[in-house]
């Protein structure tokens, strides 16, 4: 039995994945935590959806469609609102993010209204390979899509001019900008592909586990949580993140069975490793420390409170 939960804690390690990476990339370059980002998923999954019923069912399409138009809705997202916040400090967009996260649940209940839907997918039995029950739409196409995508992340941030570029400024931004890069193109390229991230992870979560328009909001945690234990701002902390929650999530479920303890206390797991994080290295796994000072909580907790002087001034 607990292997089957490992099983399916790879396969929502894969999904976590693409949620994660979309918040470490844009949190690495604009340096604020976006609440929305889980609002997005939802959004991209449901954009899929309509595509999907109005092409005969072709759920490709629909992902493809939903990954384009999620990356444009990014940047009018930095061009509209975030853009005009910078240089006020991450608690004015990180506000706005919490209010953009009501307006998109609001406006995907609006247009597709409040009941669960699923994808116009045949049904297809499960593959029992070995000690594993698998299903090649549920489990399989999420697990390949999450860890294909993972590669490719790290080899444009790695090989390519935009990634590098995107390196650049996450470590530095002015320096960045004297040496030649072009800031508000990586920025716009940093939205696109944070907001396509996000619709990939909410066609995936939504094949997974069917759609609902609070689908986006109930995953943030485990985005959060992924995160903030890999490293936020880091790539692959935020890979290494995903593994390790998803990982804990599920095995959390044959513990409390055996332990009589409510299943409905799952969140308790990712809440409880975030916290922890917090306390013990705010900077993360992979993360990278400005100083020692880091390491305490109390000079965590003293840099937050002077960013929030800062941004009252």
């Amino acid at each position: 039995m607990v292997v089957e939960f490992l099983l399916s804690g790879l396969v929502d390690a894969s999904i976590i994945l693409f949620g994660s990476i979309g918040l470490s990339l844009l949190y690495g370059v604009k340096k604020f935590a976006n609440f929305a980002h889980g609002d997005l998923m939802t959004l991209g999954a449901y954009l899929a959806l309509a595509v999907a019923l109005n092409a005969h069912g072709d759920i490709i399409l629909g992902l493809i469609a939903s990954v384009v138009i999620m990356a444009l809705v990014g940047i009018v997202l930095e061009v509209l609102i975030f853009s005009r916040l910078d240089g006020r400090g991450p608690i004015a967009p990180l506000i706005a993010t919490v209010g953009l996260s009501f307006v998109l649940q609001n406006v995907v209940g609006f247009f597709f209204g409040g009941v669960n839907k699923i994808y116009p997918i045949r049904a297809v039995d499960n593959v029992v390979v070995g000690p594993f029950s698998i299903n090649p739409v549920t489990d399989v196409i999420p697990l390949v899509a999450g860890f294909s995508s993972a590669v490719a992340i790290l080899a444009l941030l790695r090989f390519t001019k935009l990634g590098k570029a995107m390196r650049a400024m996450a470590d530095n931004p002015e320096l960045a900008r004297t040496t030649g890069v072009n800031t508000r193109t990586v920025t716009f390229a940093t939205w696109a592909l944070a907001s396509a991230f996000a619709a990939a992870g909410g066609v995936m979560l939504g094949v997974n586990q069917g759609l609902t328009i609070t689908m986006g909001f109930q995953i943030l945690l485990l985005l959060f949580s992924a995160v903030i234990l890999g490293g936020i701002g880091s790539v692959p902390g935020s890979i290494v993140g995903a593994l390790a929650i998803g990982f804990a999530d599920a095995l959390f479920f044959p513990f409390a069975i055996a332990l009589n303890i409510p299943t409905t206390w799952y969140l308790t797991v990712p809440f409880g490793i975030m916290v922890i994080m917090l306390i013990l290295r705010p900077s993360g796994l992979l993360g990278k420390p400005v100083g020692r000072e880091e390491r305490s909580f109390r000079a965590y907790v003293r840099d937050l409170a002077h960013q929030l002087r800062r941004a009252e001034e």
